[in-house]
């Protein structure tokens, strides 16, 4: 209910109690850790909320970007359009038949993780688009309002990964533009020792 109310009628008990609750997000918990809780309670002011049916699209590839999303819960899918061409089987008519794959999805994102904040960060458009996979809740944070408190972290966070992942040798001769791609359509997994990654089987 208080993410529904406009940020201005907000009572400042109000925003307290939601940043508690906020702060079991993982997105949220990084911020305070990073950041401090101070941060967040102005996140949090200014955090709406939105609710989306499964397989809706929240924003698709060429879009104007003016909002950033963080999932609590719930699952959605990034699509890109492919590097090369691919085919796909479908259903249609009663009969098996194949076509090029319009969008290919990349990952999954799920509860506590965000997405949208590329566009806000460069001003170019949308580079993918965001399907839902299940009912999905969202704290949504509008452009202004990012681009005032949380741009620079961003920025800075994406820094951070890309100057990580070049100091690896498997990524030492990929280009700046291969190697944000790269970050932005992949996911970040960790394995403790003894894990399995994968198994005979399973599929690629």
């Amino acid at each position: 209910p208080i993410l529904c109310k406009h940020p201005e009628d907000r009572t400042p008990d109000e925003i307290r109690a939601l940043t508690s609750v906020m702060e079991r997000v993982p997105f949220f918990r990084e911020i305070v850790n990073d950041h401090g809780v101070e941060t967040l309670q102005d996140i949090v002011r200014y955090l709406q909320y939105e609710f989306f049916l499964p397989k809706t699209m929240v924003f698709d590839i060429g879009s104007v970007g003016d909002k950033f999303y963080i999932i609590l819960q719930g699952a959605v899918g990034v699509f890109i359009n492919p590097t090369v061409n691919e085919v796909e089987s479908i259903e249609e008519n009663g009969m098996t038949v194949s076509r090029l794959k319009l969008l290919k999805e990349v990952k999954r994102l799920f509860d506590g993780e965000s997405f949208g904040e590329l566009a806000l960060m460069t001003r170019n458009p949308r580079r993918a688009r965001i399907q839902t996979r299940e009912e999905t809740h969202l704290a949504v944070l509008d452009k202004e309002s990012f681009q005032r408190i949380l741009k620079t972290k961003e920025e800075e966070k994406l820094i951070r990964q890309l100057g990580f992942l070049s100091s690896l040798e498997i990524f030492k001769k990929w280009n700046f533009s291969s190697l944000q791609k790269f970050y932005l359509n992949s996911k970040m997994l960790i394995f403790s020792r003894g894990n399995t990654v994968f198994d005979v089987g399973d599929l690629a």
